[in-house]
């Protein structure tokens, strides 16, 4: 009874800790917390396992207690934290990773044992169970005893149980979903506030030098339906041509509906959905997008203006987003689009009309010269001259032009001249070049009123000395910056374009920057702040740069890494005590550490670091050093010899200084270079040192050292190769949710990596390829699927990784039939692979046999034969639970184009084919089911559901990559557009539907679009 009662308990511990992770997992995926990721989907790879262990379930379910209370910490840290999390939490979070990936392995360890084995090791488990306790408890107690989390240990008393832990983890939630509800910048309240009536901007008063531009536009506007865009940089005047658009009399008879919508304050998509919704008077409504493809379908011809939409689109998390708007916006066949975007790239998934609009360039000096004098009044004769010499410092830019004839209406312009030279008298000393219209405007623009933001100027003060700029991560951390309404104060620097937005960054042009610099001092507590962050950052990559977050870690500090060397400079040019100094030297280190691990060249202060150990005699940074140099060898050109007697003097320093955590750290680095030089005995050696200096060690780093030991040549081998165990357990994670590009490009990390430590044709090279075959597979890439099977056969044999060759026999046979190869060359292969199926006694890869022999009925005619065949392995699959095996059968009994039932039986199939995909949540058969069942609409005649099918199937597969999915629908879609009189988009459709054939080696199917396509040639 005591035993039931442990196992329920468990049970339930690992339900309510299973659904925390989950939580924290689907919070963290548009994240960019450090390791939170991590932590959620390891956890879950852990509880998975620890469901199906039967022994120290006592053990086990204290382990999983404390699972559960770290993880509801840490979901209550990323909520309750605005603008990211202490740097400290993310720490203590990477140790937790560091720990949960230990359990992982070991208990996939256990789980590998037989019986016997495990009845011999039991001691040895619960002895390493106990200790990843320990770890878990004293990661718990560091978390606890942090001021700033006090309010969440409510979540991790141990006098509440799951289920109550559970129930305050979901109010929680609940009140934060509530509070963000009310404070979201985007409510669709505020989005229909009086702000945003649809009213159009009245026509420009004042516009020279865009009547080409102006005609162009409207010649192309004439085309229903047109798309067009109108590019170049800030101040060019994008906005008042577009305006002006929108008010010529030819496009006020051709459009019964005409919309200007800004995108200024729209950051997001659903803003911008909000934003359009309230401009057509839409009411709230769940599926708003739906709702304004369906108004706009209904209300006549329309143009919809679209202003700024840079805002959005230079934003990577909401580019591919807003395309699809754009897209969807697109299918409506009486609505035509213009755009203005800042940059001289337009978005993909349109059809834009031609010819395209050229980025707008400066007016020609004839024009600014009367927008000037309209704006200004005309000169007196004295004050000529004065107007030549102001245009000539305008540039040219309309936004520079207006904005000095501005002060010139009220000042006059010799005395706005006089104002120039002296607020610029330095740039006019030196000539009229091409940055003087960037400085007038930044000059004036400065007094705009559209700048008083508070501290708006103080965040473009900061932006002079980060050449990189400053990504919106940064910007809401409140380690890195502590600048109120910071968003605002980006909005105005961008709405006066004395800042842009690039890849999602904010910056400030150069001469911005410069102009800033001379004028305005550097904000040193602001800059100390963010050296201050990025040197955590640093010691965070430095402290878990074997975790897979690592490598987003990596990338946040390669995009600031010109803002890193920027504020370390300014940091050394400042009066700093002697320990100032260190403190800073020792960053600088760590900041060489990392150029060279990941950028492979030196840090351009690194030789600081030397003159200064050089001036100052600092002995411990010497070995930091010198660490340093052993870590990154190649690029100090080490020979053997120089670092054999380096870590000779090494290892006397280090015990001279009593120091267990240094000591620890060296005999750690010399371990790692001797194992990387390829001498395995002297790193076990210094790993075996390492163990005895951390006797008296932090628990967390004595019991790394202690696992370390247990097993040493492996754990050498899992350090080097640990990036490549997290980039294929990440691939195959990808793999089972669609998401086949990631998944791909981490099977390809992986690779390299064991490419890079010698570990090519290991087991893990094995299990990489297939893995990566096999997303090769689903992408429908067969000849580079082919090739991978083929590396793994060539890599195998009956013997050694017996199960991977037959997989892999098997998987070239079922590519060779899916490329269309001849009959005679799939059963020669079929034979090779059932032979070593049938050595294997392998049930599944039989199924698989009897699957493909079905494949070459059908091929070959013999319909009845193939349905019998099919639907025999259906129900040995369903049998054995081999879900694969059930989908793949279902697939061909329920695909009607090849007519192996009637209707009734067909449309049966592939019901049954949509209902056990769907309770499996099998992403990738799911759109192949819809697609069968489109199909039978289609040949009973409702075309219009079958479209709306293959439409919805369109955009899952092209999000998951799939071309020959992709193609199928696509044919289908062009063959009833065809039907409907469509030429144009039928013809469009059976292209792109050709190349994608061509692509996953579809012979057949890319000769019969050869034939679709013929028509036009011979009309």
């Amino acid at each position: 009874m005591q035993k039931s009662k442990q196992n329920s308990s468990i049970s339930e511990v690992l339900k309510y800790a299973t659904i925390t992770a989950e939580i924290l997992r689907d919070f963290t995926q548009a994240t960019h917390i450090p390791f939170a990721h991590d932590a959620a989907e390891t956890s879950l790879r852990v509880l998975g396992e620890i469901n199906g262990m039967k022994t120290n379930q006592g053990m086990l379910l204290r382990i999983v207690e404390l699972i559960h209370r770290l993880l509801c910490l840490v979901v209550h840290m990323c909520l309750a934290q605005q603008g990211g999390l202490p740097m400290t939490v993310s720490d203590y979070i990477g140790h937790l990773v560091k720990t949960l990936q230990k359990i992982h392995t070991s208990v996939q360890l256990q789980q590998e044992l037989g019986k016997i084995q495990r009845l011999i090791r039991q001691h040895e488990i619960g002895v390493q169970l106990r200790i990843y306790e320990v770890e878990l408890q004293t990661i718990l107690d560091d978390f606890k005893m942090r001021n700033d989390v006090s309010r969440a240990t409510d979540l991790v008393e141990l006098e509440l149980d799951a289920q109550q832990r559970h129930r305050e983890l979901m109010a929680f939630l609940a009140a934060q979903e509530d509070r963000s509800s009310l404070e979201s910048p985007v409510s669709f309240q505020e989005s229909i506030s009086s702000s945003i009536v649809s009213v159009l901007p009245p026509i420009p008063k004042i516009m020279h030098g865009r009547n080409s531009e102006l005609i162009q536009i409207v010649n192309i506007l004439q085309i229903q339906p047109a798309y067009s865009a109108i590019l170049g940089p800030g101040g060019m005047g994008k906005t008042t041509l577009a305006v002006a658009a929108l008010h010529d009399p030819k496009i006020i008879s051709i459009y019964e509906h005409r919309h200007f919508i800004s995108c200024e304050s729209a950051f997001q998509k659903s803003r911008l959905v909000n934003i359009i919704a309230a401009h057509l008077g839409l009411e709230p409504s769940k599926h708003l997008s739906k709702a304004i493809i369906s108004h706009l379908s209904n209300c006549g011809p329309t143009l919809l203006v679209v202003d700024n939409l840079e805002t959005l689109w230079e934003e990577a998390e909401s580019r591919a987003e807003v395309e699809e708007l754009l897209s969807l916006l697109s299918e409506v066949r009486q609505l035509s689009l213009l755009i203005t975007m800042r940059g001289a790239e337009r978005p993909a998934k349109i059809k834009w009309t031609r010819p395209f609009l050229a980025p707008l360039e400066p007016l020609d000096p004839s024009a600014s010269r009367q927008t000037f004098i309209e704006i200004a009044d005309v000169p007196a004769r004295e004050e000529e001259s004065d107007l030549e010499e102001l245009l000539k410092l305008s540039g040219n830019l309309p936004l520079a032009v207006c904005l000095m004839a501005a002060v010139a209406s009220h000042e006059g312009y010799s005395n706005t001249l006089r104002r120039w030279k002296i607020e610029n008298i330095a740039l006019l000393s030196d000539g009229h070049d091409k940055r003087s219209n960037l400085e007038t405007s930044i000059t004036l623009s400065l007094s705009s009123p559209r700048l008083y933001v508070p501290n708006a100027k103080n965040l473009l003060i900061l932006l002079s000395f980060l050449p990189d700029g400053l990504s919106e991560v940064d910007m809401l951390s409140q380690e890195a910056l502590d600048i109120p309404n910071v968003l605002k104060c980006r909005t105005a620097l961008l709405r006066t374009s004395l800042a842009y937005m690039e890849q999602g960054r904010l910056k400030a042009l150069s001469p911005v920057r410069q102009y800033m610099k001379r004028g305005y001092p550097p904000p040193l507590d602001g800059l100390e702040r963010l050296r201050r962050h990025w040197d955590g950052l640093l010691t965070l990559w430095k402290s878990h740069r074997e975790l897979s977050s690592s490598c987003e870690l990596a990338l946040r500090l390669i995009q600031n890494l010109s803002n890193i060397n920027s504020v370390f400079q300014v940091a050394l040019s400042r009066r700093l005590s002697g320990e100032e100094k260190n403190r800073l030297m020792h960053s600088i280190l760590s900041l060489d550490l990392f150029s060279q691990n990941v950028l492979k060249d030196k840090s351009p202060l690194a030789q600081l670091v030397i003159d200064h150990i050089q001036s100052s005699g600092d002995r411990r940074l010497h070995w930091e050093h010198i660490c340093c140099c052993l870590d990154v060898a190649d690029y100090y050109n080490l020979t053997p010899s120089q670092a054999d007697v380096l870590i000779q003097e090494g290892i006397y320093y280090y015990e001279q200084e009593r120091d267990p955590s240094a000591r620890f750290e060296f005999y750690k680095v010399a371990a790692r270079y001797h194992y990387l030089s390829g001498n395995l005995p002297k790193a076990l050696q210094f790993n075996k040192l390492g163990t005895t200096a951390t006797e008296k060690q932090h628990i967390r780093e004595k019991l790394e050292a202690i696992k370390s030991t247990v097993d040493l040549r492996r754990t050498s081998i899992m350090h080097s190769v640990s990036g490549q165990d997290l980039a294929e357990k990440q691939a195959t994670s990808y793999w089972t949710i669609a998401r086949l590009r990631h998944a791909s490009d981490l099977c390809k990390l992986g690779r390299d990596i064991l490419a890079t430590y010698g570990q090519e044709s290991s087991s893990r090279e094995v299990n990489m390829l297939d893995i990566e075959a096999g997303v090769k597979f689903e992408k429908s890439e067969y000849e580079e699927a082919r090739m991978l099977y083929q590396g793994v056969v060539r890599m195998t044999d009956h013997d050694r990784h017996p199960y991977f060759h037959a997989n892999s026999l098997l998987n070239l046979v079922k590519i060779d039939q899916t490329m269309g190869r001849d009959e005679a060359y799939i059963l020669r292969g079929l034979a090779v692979a059932r032979q070593a199926v049938e050595r294997l006694n392998w049930r599944q890869g039989m199924l698989f046999c009897e699957r493909v022999m079905a494949g070459v009925y059908l091929a070959r005619g013999d319909i009845a034969a193939a349905r019998e065949e099919y639907a025999r392995c259906y129900q040995a699959c369903r049998r054995a639970f081999m879900l694969p095996g059930v989908t793949q059968c279902l697939e061909m009994l329920g695909d009607f184009r090849y007519g192996m039932s009637d209707f009734q039986s067909t449309f049966h199939w592939a019901g049954v084919y949509l209902a056990v995909v769907r309770v499996y949540s099998d992403v990738v058969p799911t759109y192949q089911a819809l697609r069968c069942l489109g199909d039978i609409f289609l040949a009973e005649g409702d075309t219009e559901t079958a479209l709306n099918i293959f439409y919805a199937v369109l955009k899952g597969v092209t999000e998951m990559d799939i071309h020959r999915r992709r193609a199928d629908c696509m044919v289908r879609i062009g063959d009833i557009l065809m039907a409907r009189g469509n030429a144009r988009e039928a013809r469009k459709m059976w292209h792109d539907a050709h190349s994608l054939f061509i692509r996953s080696s579809q012979r057949k199917d890319a000769a019969s679009i050869d034939v679709r396509l013929a028509q036009f040639v011979d009309g």
